[in-house]
């Protein structure tokens, strides 16, 4: 599905009724909702919510401004007047990576539109950023460079990862000037970073489920615990045999988790 938010254009993955669960993906080669949150969004579906899934500006099927510049601030932004666009608010947050710092972001500069924030694999302010993720941001595309990132990089157990998600994250990340649209996004700072301090993201109103694979290569697991310690209401999980990707590697863990969560959230 696809829609116009202030000229420019959004797509989204949507399935299930009732209170909204956005899902939000993170920023690797080739990302894009679908790939990030196939199983998640039946998931969240039969629970009983409304699951949306968007590709951020610059990724999926969603527009690529000419001379936009990429910021988590902008990011946030755009989440933001694409949730009024659909009226929806205030939501259920679901972010993974880049997704979950741009829901923090959201849930500090916009907090009439959060219900709630699950994280996963999350950069906190605190914590300096991995070389692993550092290597992505120069990603050259080819299916060789693609299968041993996904595999090696991205999870614990290599097995997870199909050949058919190698296939489609490598045609994505390779069409034409696609590799140099990429870096360019993350050619700054403000492109890769959480902006906020740590004593904006104490003053978070929301309740927030945090979620961190142990041996996360990416964002290494003292992000989750950093942010564990900041978040004012908050449940932490640290997920054993677990990388970058808990809604996939360990999924039945987290829907089980964000069941949980989100059920103890709309009762209060």
């Amino acid at each position: 599905m696809k829609i116009n938010v202030g000229g420019v254009t959004i797509s989204y993955e949507e399935a299930g009724t009732g209170t909204p669960v956005v899902l939000l993906h993170g920023s690797g080669p080739g990302v894009s909702a679908k790939a990030n949150w196939g199983r998640t969004i039946t998931a969240v579906a039969d629970m009983g919510y409304r699951a949306i899934a968007p590709d951020f500006l610059g990724f999926g099927e969603s527009d690529r401004p000419e001379g936009y510049t990429y910021t988590s601030s902008k990011w946030a932004e755009s989440v933001a007047a694409f949730l009024t666009a659909l009226d929806l608010g205030p939501v259920h947050l679901v972010g993974n990576s880049m997704g979950g710092r741009i829901a923090l972001t959201l849930a500090a500069r916009s907090p009439e539109l959060v219900r709630s924030l699950t994280l996963m694999g999350v950069l906190s302010p605190s914590v300096p950023r991995s070389e692993a993720l550092t290597n992505l941001r120069g990603f050259a595309p080819s299916y060789d460079s693609m299968r041993t990132t996904l595999r090696d990089v991205f999870v614990v157990n290599p097995d997870i990862v199909s050949d058919e998600l190698v296939q489609a994250r490598f045609e994505a990340a390779s069409r034409p000037g696609e590799a140099e649209h990429y870096r360019a996004m993350f050619s700054t700072p403000e492109a890769n970073l959480l902006p906020l301090t740590e004593d904006q993201l104490r003053e978070i109103a929301a309740p927030a489920l945090v979620l961190h694979g142990r041996e996360d290569k990416v964002v290494p697991v003292e992000n989750g615990i950093s942010l564990g310690m900041l978040l004012p209401e908050v449940t932490s999980v640290l997920v054993s045999s677990c990388g970058h990707w808990v809604q996939v590697e360990q999924a039945d863990l987290f829907e089980a988790q964000l069941k949980l969560f989100l059920a103890g959230v709309d009762a209060s």
